[in-house]
């Protein structure tokens, strides 16, 4: 009798499991068919949709020039800057302390957006000369880097919009000729290994791209190992693209993992002749895709210009265009040192 009893409870307990399970199973069915009702699915399948932003970057050697009144000849430039969207070069003498600036004027004119200014140089007239360079540049619309005119302006990051991509020009001096003011270190930006790599943190925080701009201090022949090591801190920090100055001396270029570095991009525009530099350039592209963005650096390439003479006009002009055979010669013992390290630099194709 009990064991009839115990079967008994054990089947009404089953059918109510039974029927439980099967309430909870039209109710959660009733409620998917309510979603659907109320929140159609999107008929096809889903798309993911990419955009994409391109902009050409280029980047120039230093001016070490002072005009003497001879007639310049920049059509080089002319041709070739406007191509860009955005074109930064370094200034080493201080305009317009240093004589007439007739052929430094051309600079902006032509469609340079910002000019480097931290040099070994740049207190050669104290703090007058740093204020008179950047009312001088400010005056032709240029945005400048690396000197200031006080500590606020020191600390303030600048991202400019390029249409969809942001950059930011940073600029430094590994040291100077002069001795800094006690109660103006702002003036100059000087290299710091601790400190100068977290403004490149915090620039590359704030911006999509960051160019930086350093002066080597002095003219060196070969990269040194301190080179390679401020390079590499500065591209762990976030530059997108090393500018290096090395006096007049051109430099190898190369990849440090996704940084483009040019360590000594020489003389743009010299008052001495025979002299060379660099322009460079570089493809920038910021995908977006389901809110996740990736920046690429593509496309490096660089050309080599020099300062001539001919007869009183001054010329800036591509080393191939000059039919010398000391210049032919010259331009080979570039290419070997601008491919030293990396050869998949691609030489030509700046114009």
């Amino acid at each position: 009798m009990e064991m009839k009893e115990t079967r008994d409870s054990i089947t009404r307990l089953l059918v109510i499991l039974a029927i439980a399970i099967g309430l909870v199973s039209l109710c959660m069915n009733l409620f998917s068919m309510w979603l659907e009702k109320n929140n159609p699915r999107p008929s096809g399948p889903t798309v993911y949709q990419e955009t994409s932003v391109v902009v050409n970057i280029m980047v120039a050697g230093q001016v070490d020039y002072v005009s003497d009144g001879q007639e310049t000849d920049i059509s080089l430039l002319v041709e070739t800057v406007p191509n860009y969207d955005y074109a930064v070069f370094k200034q080493r003498t201080l305009v317009p302390m240093e004589g007439e600036t007739t052929a430094v004027d051309a600079l902006a004119w032509v469609g340079f957006d910002a000019v480097c200014l931290a040099d070994e140089h740049s207190l050669y007239y104290g703090k007058e000369g740093v204020e008179a360079s950047l009312d001088y540049w400010g005056a032709r619309k240029l945005l400048c880097a690396g000197t200031n005119i006080s500590t606020d302006q020191q600390n303030l990051i600048r991202p400019v919009d390029l249409g969809g991509i942001t950059a930011v020009v940073l600029s430094f001096t590994e040291a100077l000729d002069d001795p800094m003011p006690e109660a103006a270190h702002y003036l100059v930006n000087q290299y710091d290994p601790e400190k100068s790599p977290e403004i490149v943190r915090a620039a590359a925080e704030q911006a999509d791209i960051v160019i930086v701009c350093i002066d080597w201090w002095q003219d060196y022949l070969e990269i040194t190992e301190q080179q390679k090591e401020t390079a590499r801190q500065l591209a762990d920090a976030g530059a997108s693209i090393i500018m290096g100055s090395a006096g007049n001396e051109i430099l190898p270029v190369c990849w440090i993992d996704d940084t483009l570095v040019f360590y000594g991009m020489g003389d743009l525009m010299s008052n001495n002749p025979y002299t060379y530099g660099l322009l460079g350039a570089v493809t920038v592209t910021k995908s977006t895709l389901n809110d996740k963005t990736r920046v690429e650096l593509t496309n490096p390439r660089v050309d080599v210009v020099c300062s001539t003479r001919i007869g009183d006009k001054y010329c800036v002009s591509g080393i191939t265009d000059v039919d010398s055979v000391l210049y032919r010669n010259k331009y080979k013992e570039i290419c070997t040192v601008l491919h030293s390290l990396d050869d998949s630099i691609r030489l030509g194709g700046i114009r």
